[in-house]
């Protein structure tokens, strides 16, 4: 039997890719369009840039 832990509510619409100035990654995962606007105002300017990736389903 398999027993799960985490978040098990509804997959996000979109995911944000930050890119670090030295290299490497971060992700914000976002369930509305307003959610990435709102995450994007907030953020980023902190990093080298971002990608928004909307989720196919």
């Amino acid at each position: 039997m398999v027993k799960t832990i985490g978040f098990s509510g509804p997959a996000p619409a979109f995911m944000i890719l930050w890119r670090f100035k030295g290299g490497g990654q971060a992700k914000t995962m976002c369930y509305s369009s307003s959610e990435v606007d709102e995450q994007i105002s907030l953020h980023a300017s902190k990093y080298a840039g971002y990608e928004v990736i909307r989720n196919a389903e």
